[in-house]
C-alpha cells in the first residue's frame, strides 16, 4: 500500500479486496481525511489500484498507468480539493461531472477525489448528486471529508462510508517503536497516537515532545528551541498546547483530590509544579488561548511565526519568575 505500513488499516484494505472481486466494490466511496492517522497514504493507493491496468490485491506500479500515477499525471484521475480559506464551489463540481463522463484514456477505471468534501458550498454539493445517483460504468467517486456529519445528509446517504480503523495500544506501541527506533511507554503519548500514530510518530521522530515537556522546561529556565521554518513550528505548537492541556489536566485533579496522582509521569511533574506555582493554573486556558491563535496566524502566510511564539514564552516566563520573587 505504502513505503510505510499501517498495519491497522490492514482490515479495510482486505475488505476492499474482497468486494472487487465479488464485483461489489461501490463507486461511491466515504474516505475519512484524517492524514494524521494515515489516510492520505490510504487513499493514494486506493487511487492507484483502481486505475492499474493488472489488478490485483494492490496496484502492480509497474504497468502505464501505475506509472502515470506515480508521475502525478493519469489522464483519467481527477482530484478536487478547496483552495485556502475557499469552499469548493459548483464550477469545481461540474468540472467533476465532465472528466466522469468522459471516455477513460487509458481504457480503464476513471476515479475522481474530492478531498475535504463538507467544504463544499450547498449548490455543490447539490451538483454532485446526479453522479452520486447515476455513476457511470467503470467510475470510482471518492469523497473525503474531515467530518461526515458535515456533509449534506444527502450525499452522506449516497456514499458508502469506510471508517478509519483504530490500533490498539499494544499495536501502535509496536509500530511506534519499530518505525522510531526508541522506546515509547507513555501512556498519554500511546493514547493520542491511537487517534494519530502518524502525527506522534512525526514528534517522535523530530525529538519534539519526546521526553520533555517544552513548557516545563521552559519554566526551568531551559532554552525553548522554537523551530525557524513554518512546518515545524506547528509541529512544536501541536506539542505546546499538548503540554498546556496537561498542566490544566493536572490542575484540575489536584483541584478535586488534593493530591499527586499516580497516573502518566508528565502529569505528575505538572502537578508537583503547581503545586510551588499554584497562581499559574489559572493562566494556563489563557496561554494555550493565544497558542492556539498562533498556530491559525501560522496557517495564513506573511507571519514570522518564531516571533510570536517567543514573545508569548516571555510573557510565561516573567509571570513565572513574578510569583517564584513574590
Amino acid at each position: 500500500m505504502a513505503a510505510l505500513d499501517y498495519p491497522w488499516l490492514g482490515p479495510l484494505w482486505r475488505q476492499w479486496v474482497a468486494a472487487r472481486q465479488q464485483q461489489g466494490l461501490p463507486h461511491a466511496i466515504g474516505l475519512p481525511w484524517q492524514p494524521e492517522a494515515g489516510s492520505k497514504e490510504l487513499l493514494d493507493a486506493l487511487v492507484a489500484w483502481l486505475l492499474c491496468q493488472q489488478p490485483g490485491k494492490s496496484a502492480c506500479g509497474q504497468c502505464k498507468s501505475c506509472l502515470l500515477h506515480k508521475a502525478g499525471n493519469h489522464p483519467d484521475t481527477l482530484r478536487v480539493a478547496p483552495e485556502e480559506g475557499k469552499r469548493i464551489g459548483v464550477d469545481r463540481i461540474r468540472e467533476l461531472q465532465d472528466k466522469v463522463w468522459q471516455r477513460s484514456n487509458q481504457s480503464g477505471a476513471t476515479v475522481v477525489v474530492i478531498e475535504k468534501a463538507e467544504l463544499m458550498t450547498e449548490a455543490a454539493a447539490n451538483a454532485l448528486l446526479k453522479t452520486l445517483e447515476e455513476p457511470p460504468e467503470h467510475n470510482y467517486l471518492i469523497v473525503c471529508p474531515e467530518r461526515f456529519s458535515r456533509l449534506l445528509p444527502t450525499v452522506r446517504s449516497r456514499l458508502t462510508v469506510y471508517p478509519l480503523p483504530r490500533p490498539s495500544l499494544t499495536d501502535i506501541q509496536h509500530w511506534l517503536e519499530r518505525h522510531s527506533g526508541q522506546a515509547v511507554t507513555d501512556p498519554s503519548l500511546l493514547s493520542e497516537a491511537q487517534m494519530q500514530p502518524v502525527t506522534v510518530l512525526e514528534r517522535l521522530q523530530s525529538g519534539i515532545g519526546v521526553n520533555n515537556d517544552i513548557c516545563l522546561a521552559m519554566f526551568r529556565g531551559e532554552p525553548a528551541n522554537v523551530p525557524d521554518k513554518g512546518p515545524e513550528q506547528l509541529l512544536w505548537l501541536d506539542e505546546f498546547l499538548r503540554c498546556l492541556i496537561r498542566g490544566a489536566r493536572a490542575a484540575a485533579f489536584a483541584q478535586a483530590a488534593g493530591q499527586v496522582s499516580t497516573s502518566a509521569e508528565a502529569d505528575q511533574e505538572w502537578q508537583i509544579f503547581l503545586t510551588t506555582y499554584p497562581h499559574l493554573a489559572t493562566k494556563l486556558p489563557i496561554w494555550y488561548d493565544r497558542a492556539l491563535a498562533i498556530k491559525r496566524q501560522l496557517q495564513g502566510s506573511g507571519v514570522n511565526g518564531k516571533n510570536l511564539i517567543q514573545q508569548l514564552l516571555s510573557v510565561m516566563y516573567m509571570n513565572s519568575i513574578q510569583i517564584e520573587v513574590e
